[in-house]
């Protein structure tokens, strides 16, 4: 959705994101290439992009990607080089034959302080932040104190290699690495080349085991907290009977449950698609309902369990990942018999998606009935 700034145009690169939580972007093309920044206010997305058609007026298009005291090594190259030589040459030599100094002996720890500084001027999504200091602490845990320049392709695949965690998070870890060290390459020239790492030398990433709770697993998780940890239990019974993800039922808030009308809306940044996903009541049943009642608040967020809580109920419920939506979504088919409701229930973004998670898992219409018809008790 755009927003005009200027009657004259002068802004007219500015427009507002909703539910963003930087929702004024500046975006242009430039020979090519966009220019993107994202702001708090409305102001600093104006006085960005007066300050843009000052800098593309008086030093070129070429100043929004070149820094100033490049623009003038350039200068001085053609100078000394003449006009009549291909720069690519003298750049080519130079790698050839250059060496780090004593002054690009940065440590790893120095330059992604730096690299995360410039991130974070750039305006860049609180989510990308997020991610990136997640690789950040991985990765200086292992080579904080080295130097940036000696790090190569073998240091990196051990390192990632070594990591308790998922292949696809493996793959995401390299690739901000990569980003890090292209940064560190095009912005500060303390490295000669980016280290290539092949994926294929990564971990294939496994299809986990689909987890379904059977009736009486799930009666008895349910009683559980309803009875030892009931701060919890909204967050629970959105996960459990209206088939939230664990990430969208820990970021919801009370002000998004229309009670009067039995809606429940999941915003756009919050589910992590390009609109908000608004649950109606014809695909959610009724159970969820009389489990949200008595606990109804106003407004602030839904309460979510810490670390320790959820440890705590994960050990006296025998927790599997991912078993409260699998075990609606399956409850779900096998209550209407219709896969493309369920569709609509879950937000899956086809038929062949939820097939691929619940095939061959079998739960009669019987037991969906009695999961659905589950009521709180105290």
């Amino acid at each position: 959705m755009f927003y005009w700034v200027s009657k004259l145009g002068v802004m007219k690169y500015v427009y507002y994101l909703p539910n963003q939580a930087r929702p004024w972007r500046f975006k242009k093309s430039v020979n090519g290439r966009i220019v993107i920044r994202n702001f708090i206010t409305k102001k600093e997305a104006e006085d960005y992009s007066r300050s843009f058609l000052v800098a593309k007026a008086t030093k070129g298009a070429e100043s929004f990607f070149v820094g100033e005291a490049d623009r003038k090594l350039l200068a001085d190259l053609r100078q000394i080089c003449g006009t009549e030589v291909d720069l690519r040459e003298v750049a080519r030599f130079w790698k050839r034959h250059y060496k780090p100094g004593t002054e690009q002996a940065v440590s790893c720890e120095a330059a992604f302080e730096a690299f995360m500084k410039w991130i974070k001027n750039s305006g860049r999504a609180e989510r990308t932040i997020k991610t990136l200091e997640t690789t950040k602490r991985k990765f200086l845990k292992r080579f904080s104190s080295e130097l940036v320049s000696k790090i190569g392709k073998d240091e990196i695949l051990s390192w990632v290699n070594a990591l308790p965690i998922a292949p696809r998070s493996k793959k995401n870890h390299i690739g901000n690495i990569t980003n890090f060290l292209n940064w560190c390459k095009i912005a500060k020239s303390w490295i000669i080349d980016v280290p290539k790492i092949d994926e294929r030398l990564l971990p294939i990433s496994a299809k986990d085991p689909v987890h379904i709770w059977t009736l009486e697993e799930a009666e008895y998780a349910i009683r559980h907290i309803e009875k030892h940890e009931r701060p919890y239990l909204a967050h629970y019974v959105l996960r459990m009977f209206a088939g939230l993800r664990t990430s969208e039922a820990s970021q919801m808030r009370w002000e998004w449950i229309d009670f009067d009308n039995r809606k429940i809306t999941v915003p756009a940044h919050v589910c992590k698609t390009r609109d908000a996903w608004v649950i109606l009541p014809e695909f959610c049943p009724a159970t969820v309902w009389e489990w949200l009642l008595p606990l109804r608040q106003e407004s602030g967020a839904v309460h979510k369990p810490a670390e320790k809580a959820r440890t705590r109920i994960a050990n006296a419920c025998q927790w599997k990942p991912n078993v409260l939506r699998h075990t609606f979504a399956t409850m779900h088919v096998a209550l209407y018999g219709d896969e493309a409701k369920t569709i609509f229930a879950t937000r899956h973004t086809n038929v062949a998606t939820l097939r691929a998670h619940y095939k061959g898992v079998n739960q009669t219409r019987s037991d969906a009935e009695k999961f659905f018809a589950l009521r709180p008790v105290l």
